[in-house]
């Protein structure tokens, strides 16, 4: 027995899309910003002007403090309350658009050990650890509008972000995607296929105005 098809993962609430000491009404207002950002997520903030960085999570509290950053993507409401970041960020601002949901928390295991086990323990290892996965993403979503609120009672402005944001953030990753996966032939299948069941989604079900795709991507 292998790990292969029991792949599964918490399905947690969206990321903050960014914690900041600065307020954000505009992409104007990223220019000259240091972001703590990465990936292709973090492309829409360059073309705006802004600086980016990587730092690890237990770095971002002294750095925002001290102004080596002006803001930073993390992690849902209860991580970043656990994390203190309400005490050194004044503003955040809400949206699934960068980041709908976190995932990919797989549970790991050392091989030799693995395949050391017989399989019945196999079996309720994975049993138990796809239990504590929904579990775990359960007691993460649930903690969600308390730890917002608590941080409201902190001082923090929690928001969400403007819409001109938001749909100038849209249309620029758009962008950054079809141009990154053009000579990338299994990344422009993946895309192309996710941008068909967004059309699908869409015209069954609906979706918020930054997320309704265009009319062009019904050729995939």
């Amino acid at each position: 027995m292998d790990l292969a098809g029991f792949g599964a993962t918490p399905i947690n609430p969206p990321e903050i899309f960014l914690q900041s000491t600065k307020e954000l009404k505009t992409p104007a207002d990223f220019k000259g910003l240091k972001i703590r950002a990465f990936g292709y997520g973090g492309l829409p903030f360059e073309k705006w002007g802004a600086a980016l960085t990587m730092l690890p999570a237990a770095e971002l509290y002294e750095a925002t403090q001290r102004g080596v950053i002006d803001a930073f993507e993390m992690s849902n409401f209860k991580t970043n309350y656990d994390f203190g970041y309400h005490e050194v960020t004044k503003y955040i601002y809400i949206s699934p658009i960068r980041a709908p949901s976190e995932h990919g928390m797989h549970p790991a295991v050392k091989k030799s050990r693995w395949e050391a086990l017989p399989d019945e323990f196999k079996l309720l290892f994975l049993s138990v650890a796809q239990a504590e996965e929904v579990n775990f993403g359960i007691r993460m979503t649930m903690a969600e509008s308390p730890t917002a609120e608590k941080m409201r009672e902190f001082g923090c402005i929690v928001q969400k972000l403007p819409r001109e944001i938001e749909e100038a953030y849209a249309a620029l990753y758009d962008d950054a995607m079809t141009a990154t996966a053009a000579d990338k032939p299994d990344m422009k299948e993946f895309l192309e296929a996710s941008r068909a069941w967004a059309v699908k989604w869409n015209d069954s079900m609906t979706m918020p105005s930054w997320a309704v795709p265009p009319e062009e991507w019904r050729q995939y």
